[in-house]
């Protein structure tokens, strides 16, 4: 409860954690910095004054939330964040285990680290370190260590697109990495692999070679472009989407576009109507993932550019009647 009214957050953590029990599990809730030695030594020794010697080790501390933005609009702090978590996190844990005989330890790391990671760079970065550091202590001959890089997973219906696991293949794949525990590094793709990383990684041969579909079933009703900017914009969510039929109330998201494919759109729009990344960001696009509403904020951010040039002609050609220039 916060101030009389139900946390409904906090109340879906009490539900699973009581699932958990249900299921026989013991479950002890402990709070810690995982790039605090010293907090996450007291947790250890917490833990095993109440259960005993610890046999494995899950780190999944992290920051998704909040941690897409363009490259040009990463800061040195994204990055700090990302790092705080997945890199001094994973050192201190690497103090911890020592001198503990664990059986396992397994980073939850990405697929964003495989597939490049656009509009997630911080966040790529930081699990591309955890990947890296596996793999040096399996060469140490350390083989307790796994890296999984994780697929999307998706706990409600407004969080699911064409890639992300539900709850329960999520337990699924989770069983069948633990089986096979022994590789420094596992790549979990829902969807065929070698075609996502033609997608993203050479996207030059991905676009050549695609083909137009047809228009899916959507809530919408096909409206065409009525200007020229509504027909570039229109253009560009073909070229990516792959979809023949583009209406302009069409939602970006319903047409199966997903946080991935975003930052390929606003980088298209950025160099088509040459506008810089103030005219239209990743939350922008968000709030609006339609062609209607995305072309009028474009159109008066190419008007208010036009009306800066003019004046900068006018001041210019003033300057150059009072200098005698003609």
């Amino acid at each position: 409860m916060l101030e009389g009214k139900v946390d409904p957050d906090l109340c879906k953590q009490i539900e699973q954690i009581t699932q958990v029990e249900k299921s026989g599990a013991e479950v002890l809730i402990l709070s810690a910095d995982s790039a605090n030695l010293q907090q996450m030594q007291d947790a250890m020794n917490v833990v095993e004054s109440q259960f005993g010697a610890i046999s494995g080790v899950i780190h999944a501390a992290g920051q998704l939330h909040g941690s897409m933005t363009a490259l040009i609009e990463t800061t040195e702090d994204d990055f700090e964040k990302q790092y705080c978590a997945k890199a001094n996190g994973v050192i201190v844990l690497e103090t911890l285990l020592q001198k503990r005989q664990v059986d396992f330890c397994i980073l939850m790391s990405s697929l964003s680290s495989v597939l490049g990671g656009l509009g997630f760079s911080a966040y790529a970065a930081g699990n591309q370190f955890m990947d890296a550091f596996v793999q040096s202590k399996h060469e140490q001959g350390d083989e307790r260590w796994v890296s999984v890089n994780w697929d999307g997973w998706s706990f409600t219906e407004a969080t699911q697109d064409d890639f992300s696991m539900t709850p329960e293949e999520g337990v699924e794949a989770f069983a069948a990495m633990m089986s096979i525990a022994y590789h420094p590094q596992l790549v979990n793709s829902t969807g065929a692999l070698e075609k996502r990383l033609s997608q993203w990684i050479d996207k030059k041969v991905a676009e050549s070679q695609q083909a137009l579909y047809e228009r899916p079933d959507l809530e919408s009703d096909y409206i065409a472009p009525r200007n020229e900017v509504e027909e570039k914009l229109v253009a560009i969510w073909q070229q990516v989407l792959g979809i023949e039929q583009i209406g302009i109330e069409d939602n970006f998201f319903d047409l199966g576009g997903d946080s991935l494919v975003v930052t390929r759109v606003i980088s298209e729009i950025r160099k088509i109507f040459s506008v810089n990344e103030s005219a239209l960001s990743i939350k922008e696009f968000f709030e609006k993932p339609i062609i209607s509403q995305l072309s009028e904020k474009i159109a008066a951010e190419l008007e208010n550019a036009e009306v800066e040039s003019k004046k900068a002609q006018i001041l210019e050609a003033g300057k150059a009647v009072e200098e005698g220039v003609f």
